[in-house]
């Protein structure tokens, strides 16, 4: 067992180390490439085995992964096996995803699998070469690579049996920055309780695409070299968004169209007496991020245009830095909702991350409201701060 570390700076080499195990092998490269790619490429390079199997430090395997694979593999001869995995979006969003299991049965040309459900013939690597540069890539590098196997003539097969788990880090926001791990250890206590309870992981996740929950994995539309990478980075916090902070001198109001988009947000929408706003959701807990330092405390207001609470001022609120922030809402004269807290003064040169918090989301289509099928929570026009020195100014 390799284990490559992108640059860390934590205690995973004394880790590897407890085991006092001289199968286990720790490399820590010299400077953080921000990618799967590079630790990748560099654990093959030391692979001596026929075949090598990923595991993205974000996942789990049932442990008869690496049986099962190798099985597959040795029966039918394949380049890649793929086994099937559940991916799980960030808490409180319910969606469950599947990779592994392909829509006509074997792999095709707008199919991919994540790493950590891949199995391969290490002399493949040999044939199609390694894996790309993120920064040149118009796809995802794992994406990337399946094609070029794909369009190089490569054999895959399916195990069709669930054996991986997958929380995917870009999926949560700032999940690198706050290391966050919860949900693999939870996953590895019930692993360890002795009981299967696989069939009952892939009920959930049935029900999750009968709820219009979950997310189809396919190969999506190219973008601008390293656009895909530079995108999950932020979205993981490990890279600063170029955002320029400035101390407020006086109130200043926000869209939400530049907001990151993952489960967080749907895309904005207009409508008549409304304008632009955002729909929350799936999530109950919506990140937003603003260009603006905390030397000061700041008067908060948000204006929420559409709601499907029980009732608004108890089921929704705001979180900064992890403490819940005290707030009032009342109607406003343009026949919305105001929502007002403070956020308070903070030395750290960051921006201002809030989280939008709902009791729940819910399909309009269950309420026989209309026909749409999305889970949601509240829908947002804008947000405006300004200095506690300087008083609010009443209406929109």
């Amino acid at each position: 067992m390799i284990v490559v570390g992108d640059g860390c700076t934590d205690d995973s080499g004394d880790v590897v180390a407890s085991f006092c195990d001289p199968r286990l092998r720790w490399v820590n490269l010299p400077v953080n490439s921000g990618s799967q790619s590079a630790p990748n490429n560099h654990g093959a390079t030391l692979a001596r085995g026929e075949y090598i199997a990923y595991l993205g430090h974000d996942d789990v395997w049932y442990p008869t992964h690496l049986e099962t694979v190798l099985r597959v593999a040795r029966q039918s001869e394949a380049d890649i096996v793929h086994s099937v995995g559940v991916m799980y979006g960030p808490p409180g969003a319910g969606v469950l995803s599947t990779t592994g299991i392909f829509a006509n049965g074997q792999f095709g040309r707008r199919d991919f699998g994540v790493p950590s459900a891949m199995f391969l013939r290490r002399a493949l690597l040999s044939r199609i070469g390694p894996w790309g540069d993120p920064a040149a890539l118009v796809y995802p590098a794992d994406v990337e690579f399946e094609q070029r196997a794909f369009a190089a003539g490569a054999r895959f097969a399916a195990t069709n049996e669930l054996t991986v788990f997958k929380f995917n880090a870009a999926w949560r926001r700032d999940s690198y920055r706050h290391r966050m791990d919860a949900e693999q250890r939870a996953m590895i206590g019930r692993i360890r309780s002795g009981v299967d309870f696989r069939q009952t992981e892939l009920v959930e996740v049935i029900r999750s695409y009968v709820a219009n929950k979950a997310v189809t994995v396919e190969i999506g539309r190219p973008m601008e070299p390293g656009a895909y990478a530079r995108r999950n980075s932020l979205y993981k916090g490990t890279a600063a968004e170029d955002l320029q902070l400035r101390r407020l001198e006086a109130a200043e109001r926000f869209t939400l169209d530049a907001q990151l988009q993952s489960f967080d947000l749907y895309e904005p929408e207009w409508g008549e007496n409304l304008g632009t706003f955002r729909w929350t959701g799936p999530a109950t807990g919506s990140h937003l991020c603003f260009p603006i330092a905390r030397s000061s405390g700041l008067c908060l207001r948000m204006h929420i245009c559409l709601h499907l609470q029980n009732d608004l001022a108890r089921d929704i609120w705001l979180s900064c830095d992890g403490v819940r922030l005290e707030s009032t809402v009342e109607e406003s004269a343009d026949h919305g909702w105001l929502l007002s807290a403070v956020v308070p003064a903070c030395g750290a040169k960051e921006p201002l991350h809030l989280i939008l918090h709902t009791a729940r989301t819910i399909r309009p289509f269950d309420l026989e409201i209309n026909e749409d099928r999305r889970w949601l929570g509240v829908a947002v026009n804008w947000i405006e701060f300004e200095p506690l020195n300087v008083p609010l100014k009443s209406g929109g």
